[in-house]
């Protein structure tokens, strides 16, 4: 799972690329992602985790 910034799309190009099984969310989000999108990105955590974890 990885987080990036939406308007980052060289950078974003290459996880897809690199990383094909990869789960990316693309947040309009800065630095602080956890503070100002933290409800935002728990929910996915959980998400993931729902369908990931044993």
């Amino acid at each position: 799972m990885l987080f990036a910034h939406a308007e980052d799309r060289a950078a974003n190009g290459a996880f897809a690329r690199d990383l094909p099984d990869a789960e990316i969310h693309l947040l309009d989000a800065g630095h602080f992602a956890l503070e100002t999108h933290g409800e935002e990105i728990a929910g996915l955590v959980r998400d993931f985790l729902g369908r990931h974890a044993k």
